[in-house]
């Protein structure tokens, strides 16, 4: 017969199956067995789940280039979902800085289609592109809905605020020649060009 686990005893059994999965997880990524990680990964219930591994990630030390070749893929396939589920950028760069490819080229100058909502904050998104006719039509797409507007942006990016390149990497799938860019690290962000505010 068997007995109902009690709520703290059900509570107590998902926090160690919690723990479980972290663990194997982190270290999955420091040997570099990606089969693991990415079972890890899959069985992770949930946003907090996920949130907690990447802080855990970002403490982290280099870890083996199996690893971060695999996270490469990873990230193109699912970057936007990890994002989102992820919910801090500060947390997310930290992590990516760990798990993907290190750029290792010069400073830059980007441009980024950005809402007028974040300009006025200095809350920027974290992909920019060399390409300014890209940035162009991210600010002249759905972002002009956005209160305010939207404007094109171009920073001065100090190398060590690029976290990396999907343009040099070979996998820029959109050939939109892009880099994650850390804000916090920007150099001085100007704006070149408006969009005035257009309600769907």
């Amino acid at each position: 017969m068997n007995i109902p686990l009690s709520p703290q005893e059900l509570a107590s059994l998902r926090a160690r199956e919690t723990a479980t999965r972290l663990q194997t997880y982190i270290a999955a990524l420091i040997s570099g067995d990606i089969l693991s990680a990415g079972e890890a990964w899959r069985g992770m219930t949930g946003v907090f789940e996920r949130r907690r591994a990447f802080q855990r990630v970002s403490r982290l030390q280099p870890l083996p280039r199996a690893t971060r070749e695999y996270m490469h893929g990873f990230w193109v396939a699912y970057g936007q979902e990890i994002r989102d589920e992820i919910g801090d950028d500060a947390i997310l760069l930290r992590a990516l800085g760990v798990l993907l490819p290190v750029y290792e080229g010069p400073d830059l100058t980007l441009y980024r289609g950005e809402t007028m909502f974040c300009r006025r904050r200095g809350r920027y998104g974290i992909s920019w592109t060399r390409d300014l006719a890209v940035a162009r039509e991210f600010a002249a797409g759905e972002m002009r809905s956005c209160v305010g507007g939207s404007v094109v942006l171009r920073a001065a990016v100090p190398a060590n605020a690029i976290i990396f390149s999907p343009h040099l990497s070979g996998s820029d799938t959109y050939g939109e020649s892009e880099y994650l860019v850390d804000r916090r690290g920007l150099g001085v962000v100007g704006v070149i060009e408006r969009f005035a505010e257009v309600r769907p």
